[in-house]
């Protein structure tokens, strides 16, 4: 994969309900998501103070049929090393690098101990 229209990287909520929400309001192009973990996009734990609000239910996360429904391609288990705004290219750790016309970075954050 050399270029795609929308770069999403981050294998959470934010990059699946991103590239939902491109294809249902039309966009058009390739979209990518790069996830760091092997596996598709899903819920993660709730915060503690969404612990406390149990009777909200998370919102869905796009299945697996999605993704080859709307040909969104999901890097999994791959990372962004850096980002060149400038030239708009993302280098991986796998799939070498990437250019692309848009750019979401939705990564998260973990937890310290």
């Amino acid at each position: 994969m050399d270029h795609v229209d929308f770069l999403l990287v981050g294998g959470g909520l934010a990059s699946a309900t991103a590239a939902e929400t491109l294809r249902l309001e039309g966009a058009r192009g390739r979209i990518a998501i790069v996830a760091a973990e092997d596996a598709l996009p899903y819920h993660r734990p709730p915060l503690a103070t969404r612990l406390l609000r149990a009777d909200e239910a998370p919102p869905p996360v796009p299945g697996p049929d999605f993704y080859a429904e709307h040909e969104v391609a999901v890097l999994r288990a791959a990372r962004v090393l850096a980002v060149d705004p400038q030239r708009q290219v993302a280098a991986t750790d796998r799939a070498g690098q990437i250019h692309y016309g848009k750019l979401l970075l939705a990564t998260g954050a973990n937890r310290r101990c």
